[in-house]
């Protein structure tokens, strides 16, 4: 899902980059950490036997996708959470600096 969503996100920039800010240059690196956060948990929720279409079934992604979220960001786990992402993000600036030394 991400690489798709990186797709659209580069293309929409150059339209505007093209458009509007000739002068710049636009990237955007792609951070996975929510399928990371989700491991496990999102398996026992699909384990939930629902029928498509039904309240149940809209609860339980409704839960998946947003309602786990907020208990990792308030639970006990909130500092290994964002040590995580901060983990990841820098790891993802370093490179990116490493591969285009004149950034600044």
């Amino acid at each position: 899902r991400l690489p798709r969503v990186l797709a659209k996100l580069r293309k929409r920039s150059a339209e505007v980059v093209r458009d509007k800010m000739q002068a710049f240059a636009v990237d955007f690196l792609g951070v996975e950490w929510h399928e990371d956060l989700h491991e496990g948990t999102d398996e026992e929720l699909e384990r939930l036997h629902v029928h498509e279409g039904t309240v149940a079934c809209l609860l339980r992604r409704l839960t998946g996708a947003v309602i786990m979220d907020v208990l990792y960001y308030m639970g006990p786990r909130r500092g290994e959470v964002v040590a995580e992402v901060v983990r990841k993000l820098n790891n993802a600036y370093s490179g990116y600096c490493d591969t285009h030394p004149n950034f600044s």
